[in-house]
């Protein structure tokens, strides 16, 4: 168990169990004392929708269940005079010494802003995805404009999940620093069952997390791919939760495409049976920044699966540059859906390709995803900062 020096409260709206993204903050703290932390987040958010059994042991405490009036011409005033008070209270309660907000479209900057401002705590941000550039509805995106400079000036830590963000952000901010806490999972789920990888007919091409703007003409590239490959039987199976109803309906009746979900903590079964692991990034799109510097959290998953991870996003986009770079997975890097079917051939009929991959993307896992490793470093930054 790893102590922390200065009492830290972790502010995030969509804290774990929720899946996705709060996963990867789940295997950092969950390595803390569950003392030296604590919760501020949503009670709504974190016990409906695509959760996992996930959660943290230390205390949590939910801002909208703190008794105020909710309703009338008033009710985000008030919502923000009760989120406030309330939150600070919690730091006289908790005796927090430290302001760790993660980024959810920017309540949580915004909260741990204000709060920082009122009690003199320090903050520490921590960016899963990037702020004023994310793809955000009309009032948050002019909000973002407006105070993401003060955030960031303000903060005393910057913390982002990979080179592409940070290399982005350094345009903007030159004269910051950020540091580079990479996703993390547990390897242990993995291990126990990674078998060898022998691809065998019916071939199976695997799918899992979300699927919104940011997907979807990937993965239409490659539903199309799919059912043009007929010298190879394979079928494509989507784990997502909500699908969009449309791409639902028109393949619906098409035996090649199956949309289906599962409990999160099934996926590692999942991912280490299937062929080929898919990890989609569209072209075009509202918000090309967010496609230059993703790393999607199931990134970490695939890489720690023991299977083969195919690629399919923009040659802008980090994930292909990164994984161009390591040689962890088979990337096509156009908007081509005949270089698509010729990329899956060749991983279900080159094995020695594939295998090449996969141990470059375990590699790569264990040097840069560890969960422990991570946790320590942020530990570090953490006990270091005053």
């Amino acid at each position: 168990m790893i102590r922390l020096k200065n009492k830290t409260l972790l502010i995030f709206r969509w804290a774990p169990p929720v899946a996705g993204g709060p996963n990867c903050i789940y295997h950092l703290f969950s390595r803390f004392s569950p003392t030296d932390y604590c919760i501020l987040t949503n009670y709504k958010n974190t016990h409906s929708g695509n959760l996992t059994n996930n959660w943290l042991p230390a205390n949590y405490y939910y801002y909208d269940k703190w008794s105020l009036l909710k309703t009338g011409f008033f009710k985000r005033i008030t919502q923000a005079y009760q989120l406030i008070n309330g939150g600070y209270r919690l730091i006289k309660q908790e005796h927090v010494d430290l302001i760790f907000s993660v980024s959810d479209g920017g309540h949580s900057f915004l909260t741990g802003l204000t709060l920082s401002i009122i009690t003199g705590r320090p903050l520490a941000i921590y960016l899963l995805d990037l702020y004023k550039d994310n793809y955000l509805p009309r009032r948050q995106k002019i909000i973002a404009w407006l105070i993401e400079p003060i955030i960031f000036y303000w903060a005393i830590k910057i913390i982002v999940t990979n080179e592409g963000t940070r290399e982005f952000y350094l345009r903007r901010y030159p004269r910051l620093d950020f540091e580079i806490i990479y996703n993390s999972t547990d390897f242990n789920q993995y291990q126990k069952q990674i078998t060898l990888y022998n691809p065998i007919s019916p071939y199976s091409i695997v799918f899992t997390g979300h699927l919104y703007w940011a997907q979807r003409q990937s993965i239409e590239n490659l539903i199309q791919a799919v059912i043009e490959t007929t010298e190879l039987e394979i079928t494509l199976t989507l784990y997502v939760l909500n699908p969009p109803a449309d791409l639902v309906a028109h393949y619906i009746n098409n035996p090649k495409i199956i949309f289906t979900k599962a409990p999160q903590e099934k996926m590692p079964e999942i991912q280490t049976k299937a062929d080929i692991l898919f990890l989609p990034l569209a072209w075009e799109t509202p918000s090309p920044a967010i496609i230059q510097t993703a790393t999607p959290g199931k990134l970490t998953d695939y890489l720690a699966s023991g299977r083969p991870i195919l690629v399919h996003a923009p040659d802008y986009a980090y994930v292909s540059r990164f994984s161009h770079k390591h040689g962890l997975a088979t990337v096509v890097d156009q908007n081509n859906i005949d270089l698509l079917k010729k990329a899956i051939k060749k991983i279900l009929t080159d094995q020695r390709h594939s295998q090449a991959t996969i141990v470059k993307a375990q590699d790569t896992f264990h040097r840069l995803y560890n969960a422990e490793i991570n946790a320590q470093k942020l530990a570090d930054i953490i006990n270091h900062t005053r």
